[in-house]
């Protein structure tokens, strides 16, 4: 009985982390700024989760302070018009920020709350993030992202480069189709 049990528990923990997504898959790379670029489906979800990859020469707090500088990430993250820090407790924050529209898609907004944790073994920075779409009423004229859940793991390596591996799954809300969100995907 006790054999039986222990087999079916490790058959369980085996489905369960084999059904979270599918194997990543190789979308795209620019050997120029040395960027490899994945997607995955994901168990219950028609949007595709996304993983970028590179290498940077930085010190990792420097990595770090570049993430948390809330007040300049328009300047270096695609389409963000504005991101505000909400409240700060410690290693957790939440921020608001807001994305441009283009054509037929409507602005977004987004609240974030992400969390920065170190591996005090390897050094590495896990800095992971989720959605709060109730953590304020919506505005008018946005869309809201209901669901963004991901997470940076940066890596210090030898001769002063960090390790950058950057996660996504969102669903961007409104009316854009799975399928033309996907294509999208960098």
């Amino acid at each position: 009985m006790l054999y039986q049990r222990a087999f079916i528990g490790i058959l369980v923990a085996v489905l369960s982390f084999n059904s979270v997504a599918s194997d990543w898959v190789f979308k795209k790379s620019d050997d120029v700024l040395g960027i490899k670029v994945f997607v995955r489906d994901v168990l219950n979800s028609k949007f595709k989760e996304f993983k970028g990859v590179t290498r940077v020469k930085s010190t990792l707090g420097g990595v770090v302070s570049l993430l948390a500088d809330s007040d300049n990430s328009q300047n270096w993250i695609h389409n963000m018009r504005s991101n505000k820090v909400l409240k700060r407790s410690g290693s957790t924050s939440i921020s608001y920020s807001v994305s441009k529209g283009s054509g037929i898609i409507s602005a977004r907004d987004n609240i974030i709350q992400s969390s920065l944790d170190q591996d005090w073994d390897t050094n590495a920075v896990t800095i992971s993030f989720k959605a709060r779409p109730d953590y304020l009423p919506e505005e008018d004229g946005m869309v809201r992202v209901p669901f963004a859940k991901g997470k940076y793991v940066l890596t210090p390596m030898d001769n002063g480069w960090v390790s950058v591996e950057f996660f996504v799954h969102a669903d961007p809300g409104g009316r854009i189709p799975a399928f033309l969100y996907n294509l999208a995907l960098p």
